[in-house]
């Protein structure tokens, strides 16, 4: 999930779906130009970018009007990217390590990434930046045997998180290459334990969405002290924020036709239907 310049736009798994929003309430359909396994959709240098496992990739300038592009990319599946250059074709780049890559951002100065090299009790974090999308230089993070990263997200100053489904564990970093265990009094952080899949940043604080479980939402100022929201209990797998009319949200979309939004990541309105029972995995904020 992310956002930019005045709409939302989520991708489905396995299918051609997208779909477009301009409040997170109202949804509006738009064709891919593949059946694929499509698993993320960024914004940047005012295009929609959305990636499926494999050699496949969009872009569009709006969410509606999307354009096939050459993201052939070899040994590496890459499962997220935020980065085009060229707007013909996608230019294959090689992360740092051969580690199934969960997540990136762009920070406003760098890509930082997150994933997992995962392999029983010797599982591994991993965390790379760059500030091209071309060189990489990765860090290992803390991680947890049997868990991956699966999200990542910036407060767009001095704080990353990265979070881990089903556990109450997270890990932070104030640079994106030091990352320690987030602990409070000697305890996990998060209040409770859900199969935590997507993060954000935005109206000053984090928002944590995991994609099962009662009220599988959790808020922080400060990465620090967690406390529990509210949130309908569907399969939600992104999330987005950004702001519309002077109002902020955050909308998340699901593994069925379910949609839910809020205005301060605590309170949640669902029941929001998405144009397709598709898998939605992931949707973004931007474009006007």
């Amino acid at each position: 999930v992310t956002w930019g310049n005045g709409r939302y736009v989520a991708v489905s798994d396995s299918a051609a779906m997208a779909a477009y929003s301009f409040d997170g309430a109202t949804w509006y359909k738009s064709n891919l130009p593949a059946i694929a396994e499509w698993t993320s959709v960024r914004y940047g240098q005012g295009v929609f970018y959305a990636t499926a496992k494999g050699e496949l990739s969009a872009s569009s300038p709006d969410g509606v009007n999307w354009t096939l592009r050459d993201a052939t990319i070899v040994p590496l599946d890459i499962t997220a990217t935020s980065k085009d250059t060229n707007p013909g074709s996608y230019t294959a780049r090689t992360l740092p390590n051969s580690v199934d890559w969960t997540d990136v951002i762009w920070t406003g100065t760098k890509f930082v990434a997150v994933g997992n090299n995962l392999t029983g009790a010797a599982d591994t974090g991993y965390a790379a930046s760059s500030v091209d999308g071309e060189t990489w230089t990765t860090v290992s993070i803390p991680s947890t045997a049997g868990f991956e990263f699966r999200s990542i997200a910036f407060n767009g100053s001095n704080k990353y998180i990265a979070v881990l489904p089903l556990t109450r564990n997270l890990v932070t970093s104030v640079d994106g290459v030091t990352w320690t265990t987030q602990t409070t009094n000697g305890v996990n952080n998060f209040p409770v334990n859900r199969a935590w899949v997507t993060s954000a940043f935005g109206n000053g604080k984090f928002v944590v969405v995991g994609a099962s479980g009662v009220n599988a939402v959790v808020y922080s100022a400060d990465a620090t002290t967690w406390t529990q929201g509210t949130i309908a209990n569907q399969p939600w797998t992104s999330m987005a924020e950004g702001t519309i009319s002077s109002t902020h949200y955050f909308v998340a979309v699901s593994a069925t036709q379910a949609a839910a939004y809020s205005t301060d990541g605590i309170t949640w309105t669902s029941g929001n239907t998405l144009p397709s029972s598709d898998v939605w995995s992931s949707v973004v904020y931007g474009n006007g």
